[in-house]
């Protein structure tokens, strides 16, 4: 790789370790990795391999084989925080995840005055509800083939233009089988969008603020529900023809936003621009979500070296997961039990339905029901604002599966 540190121009061969750099007239290669020529006039010296994150401030000669140990990774120890741009960016791709939020906050009130106006039964309300869930899922399919075909911010921006098509179709929608239709198209794009969202955050983010930009992903939905609740129950006291429409239709606002932003003000992902060989688009877009020379240069190329390895491993098949070696059947384990028991426990389904859970505890007006709905958003907001500083994603994880396990106790022991 030819990169320039600290204004002068220096030619280094990469090998298989982590953190170890070597002029190219140096060739001497052993066991235990090849060893820098300190005195060669093209040789980094230790202080710049520390400033462009090759090498740990405490440990020159330790080498991980792991990825944790790539060049971009090795700048957490720097402290450096993320850049404006990164954080503008991360942002822009979050407002996609309000699109889904706000689904899932406005339509318990849209679900109220549409039975008062169409005269729906439950099934029917039940069918309109679920279609969106049910084309999510090839919408989530079908992402990741049109994103590496059209790259992550034109996907963001069809998924965004799904959104609102359906919306406005079922805003002027008066029969069962338009509302599903245009709920179905929703369907696409929020399954489409909420695979490519954390995915582009991934990639533009620096390694050591990786976790923290892509939370604001779920941070977005948690937001785009509150919002939901409120205008719902500001809008609960419109006539029933008109209110749910309406509220329906207020929904395309942000997708039309998002689309804007996908196809003007977010930058591509360096990543997929290295991958389709726009070498010189990607070093330009690093220059705005780095923040230093020295973490453009580690950064570039730790993506370099992870595009490398995919291709070297390109010819690894599914038995990888289908015939998974214990370790990986571990980690197959955990974070499939972990979506699979998000879903199962029926949250989306209680949050869906609120106003006639509350409906069933006593609550007979609308006003009170969605009211009572919106301060419940207010507090789950506020506890998940509150929490999200929590650095470590398994001690999070730890302290939301262990109030989940006490709530389903206590239910349980409530049994007679």
């Amino acid at each position: 790789y030819q990169r320039r540190v600290r204004g002068e121009s220096t030619t280094c061969m990469a090998t298989g370790q982590a953190g170890t750099f070597l002029p190219l007239e140096d060739k001497s290669v052993t066991d235990e990795g090849p060893e820098a020529d300190t005195q060669g006039t093209h040789a980094l010296k230790k202080d710049e391999l520390q400033e462009v994150g090759l090498v740990s401030p405490t440990s020159q000669r330790e080498r991980s084989r792991s990825r944790s140990g790539s060049a971009a990774v090795e700048l957490e120890t720097s402290g450096l925080p993320p850049s404006r741009g990164c954080i503008r960016a991360a942002m822009c791709a979050s407002l996609n995840s309000i699109l889904l939020g706000y689904d899932i906050g406005i339509i318990s009130a849209v679900i109220i005055l549409m039975k008062a106006d169409l005269g729906f039964s439950n099934f029917q309300i039940e069918l309109y509800v679920s279609s969106l869930n049910l084309m999510a899922i090839p919408g989530a399919i079908i992402s990741s083939h049109i994103s590496d075909s059209l790259g992550r911010t034109r996907t963001l921006a069809a998924a965004s233009l799904l959104f609102l098509v359906g919306n406005l179709l079922m805003a002027m929608s008066s029969s069962l089988f338009l509302l599903v239709l245009g709920r179905s198209i929703t369907g696409i794009g929020v399954g489409a969008g909420l695979s490519i969202d954390p995915l582009y955050i991934s990639e533009i983010a620096p390694p050591m603020h990786r976790g923290k930009l892509v939370t604001f992903s779920e941070t977005s939905i948690n937001i785009g529900i509150l919002l939901g609740y409120v205008l719902g129950f500001a809008l609960s006291g419109l006539p029933a023809a008109f209110g749910w429409r309406l509220m329906l239709a207020l929904g395309g606002v942000i997708p039309a936003v998002m689309v804007y932003l996908a196809l003007v003000a977010m930058p591509e992902t360096p990543r997929w621009l290295i991958q389709k060989g726009f070498t010189d688009r990607a070093d330009q877009v690093l220059g705005t979500l780095c923040n230093t020379e020295a973490e453009k240069t580690a950064t570039m190329l730790d993506i370099e070296g992870a595009i490398a390895e995919e291709a070297a491993g390109a010819t690894v098949s599914w038995k990888t997961i289908f015939s998974p070696t214990p370790g990986v059947r571990l980690m197959l384990a955990v974070v499939i039990g972990v979506a699979v028991s998000q879903q199962s426990c029926g949250i989306e389904a209680l949050m869906y339905y609120s106003p006639s859970i509350l409906k069933e505890a006593g609550f007979k007006t609308s006003g009170e029901q969605l009211a009572i709905t919106m301060v419940m958003g207010f507090i789950k907001t506020g506890v998940i604002l509150s929490l999200i500083h929590i650095s470590e994603p398994t001690r999070l994880l730890s302290i939301s599966y262990a109030v989940f396990c006490l709530k389903k106790k206590k239910k349980t022991t409530n049994q007679p």
